[in-house]
């Protein structure tokens, strides 16, 4: 895992405005917060962290259950002179599997390759994340290691994230109907739609797999990388907006964070929204998954409004 530094620059889609589509439910928080508070015990101080923050936003990591890590995640400002939405926040992280090296390169690109694409897009920023999405998925078609990738742009002066997510690293958004939208996961175990769409691609299930014909299988029906299985894993990632209110959050953590096996992912997204209405951030929520024994690389953000 690496952070990016400021300084080094170089897992259906929603027009702007539209309210995100719900990627799976999660509790209602006006019917269910007072039993998730009851059974959430309050976040310990956290140890073994590699913690960071500027101003608003906040990220933390640990190797976790892991004996290496291969998580990465990125927060920083973007600022183009002359493009429209070129002034903006920029968060992802990226959850990588059999090696770091797809979760490495995308990771050191983003920033670069997400500037080329508003500015190619002249400001649409739906079209530029599609774009970036693509040009990254090109830049790491040949390697054999694997990756999610979960982004979000925030433009200063308007009050919408926009988000672009290919694999299962959850992006948790509280809009401003303080309402949970909670992205899509293009995880086979738990989207049966996402099942659907390898099996017509030639894959079988086994076991919590899609599984090539030829050898090789996955969880996440959509990634980076995986260079072996790649004619039965979808590019395409699902870009949406959700407009924001003055008490809204951002949470945006690889799975290791929730439920890595992706058996019970809207329960534990429920508590870390509870944890984070009431104060928590991002290494809170990290060292919360430690304690669970989530058994995986363990990385989190939370944007809150400046």
């Amino acid at each position: 895992m690496q952070k990016h530094d400021p300084k080094d620059k170089g897992k259906d889609q929603h027009k702007a405005g539209e309210a995100a589509k719900p990627g799976q439910r999660v509790p209602d928080l006006q019917e269910a917060s007072g039993l998730m508070k009851a059974s959430a015990p309050k976040p310990k101080p956290p140890s073994d962290i590699i913690f960071s923050q500027k101003g608003n936003i906040s990220a933390a990591t640990a190797t976790g259950g892991r004996s290496h890590q291969e998580d990465f995640y990125l927060f920083d400002d973007l600022s183009m002179k002359g493009i429209k939405n070129g002034h903006g926040q920029m968060i992802a992280v990226l959850d990588g599997h059999n090696g770091p090296e797809t979760a490495e390169r995308a990771f050191k690109a983003l920033y670069g390759v997400f500037g080329v694409t508003l500015a190619m897009h002249k400001g649409d920023v739906t079209a530029a994340m599609k774009d970036a999405v693509s040009k990254l998925s090109w830049m790491t078609e040949e390697k054999k290691a694997g990756s999610t990738l979960s982004f979000v742009y925030i433009p200063d002066g308007q009050r919408i994230a926009y988000v672009a997510v290919i694999g299962d690293s959850p992006v948790i958004i509280l809009d401003k109907n303080n309402k949970v939208n909670v992205s899509p996961e293009h995880n086979v175990r738990s989207n049966p739609a996402e099942l659907e769409r390898a099996r017509k691609k030639g894959a079988y299930y086994d076991s919590g797999y899609i599984m090539s014909p030829m050898g090789g299988g996955l969880q996440m029906s959509r990634a980076l990388g995986d260079k072996d299985i790649a004619h039965i894993l979808d590019r395409e990632p699902d870009v949406y907006s959700v407009p924001l209110g003055s008490r809204s959050f951002i949470i945006v953590g690889t799975d290791g964070l929730f439920d890595p096996g992706h058996y019970d992912t809207a329960a534990q997204i429920g508590r870390a929204v509870v944890f984070t209405l009431n104060g928590a951030g991002a290494k809170e929520l990290v060292q919360d998954a430690l304690d669970r024994k989530t058994c995986d690389n363990v990385t989190a953000i939370v944007w809150r409004p400046r």
